[in-house]
């Protein structure tokens, strides 16, 4: 991990030399100023959302491409491709646990491109919610920050929607999995009420985290959950 923010930033050096000007101590110190670069970019999540990081990452290809440093616009192109590769690696665990989503009821909690936002621009959940749905799934979406109509347009408005800002149990009714794809701090989760209501069924009642929760993962277990985390045992 070290590692790889020096060689980020010699990346940078390598485009001041061939830029008139551009001074690598001044842009060092200007990143190392960003508030942005703490613990909160630390912690595993879906994949980059929103309408900056990713058009910035893209921009950065494109100068490096340019400048004639090929192995510098490799670097930033792999970021964007290991960013798609995490929502398909997601997608794929659930794939594999579940075997098949034919007819499968999934409760989705968060939709947005990260917690507190109202914005759905390039959100990874979105993204994943696509997938489930071309495997055959039946979604309940649980998204208070954003109205209706523009997640049933980014989806497609597929009838295997349904989408509540209520009750978080209510909406767990019947499902056979839930899957937490934007952190919802605001939330307290009943997870015992949540598995009283889901369907249980011969693989047992599922809970797939695409971020990691401040909760205790073996309560949960204890309780009969089948809990999935990238990253976690």
């Amino acid at each position: 991990m070290l590692a790889m923010k020096p060689t980020y930033i010699n990346a940078l050096s390598s485009l001041c030399d061939k830029t008139n000007g551009a001074d690598i101590g001044i842009v060092g110190q200007l990143l190392g100023e960003d508030y942005r670069l703490d613990n909160n970019y630390m912690t595993a999540t879906l994949g980059i959302g929103g309408q900056e990081l990713m058009k910035d990452t893209l921009y950065m290809k494109y100068a490096f491409s340019e400048a004639g440093l090929y192995h510098e616009a490799m670097l930033t192109k792999k970021v964007a491709h290991l960013d798609v590769k995490r929502r398909k690696e997601f997608v794929q665990l659930i794939l594999r646990k579940m075997l098949s989503l034919r007819n499968r009821r999934i409760t989705i909690f968060g939709v947005t491109y990260k917690s507190r936002v109202l914005d759905l621009t390039r959100s990874p959940a979105i993204s994943v919610c696509k997938a489930l749905l071309r495997e055959g799934a039946f979604l309940h979406i649980y998204e208070p920050s954003v109205d209706e109509p523009r997640i049933r347009q980014l989806l497609g408005n597929p009838e295997a929607v349904d989408i509540f800002d209520d009750d978080p149990i209510e909406g767990c009714t019947g499902t056979h999995a839930v899957a937490f794809l934007v952190p919802m701090h605001q939330l307290q989760f009943n997870f015992q009420g949540i598995f009283n209501v889901m369907t249980e069924q011969p693989g047992g009642r599922y809970l797939f985290m695409g971020w990691h929760m401040n909760v205790n993962f073996d309560i949960l277990r204890q309780m009969g959950f089948l809990v999935y985390i990238s990253g976690k045992p």
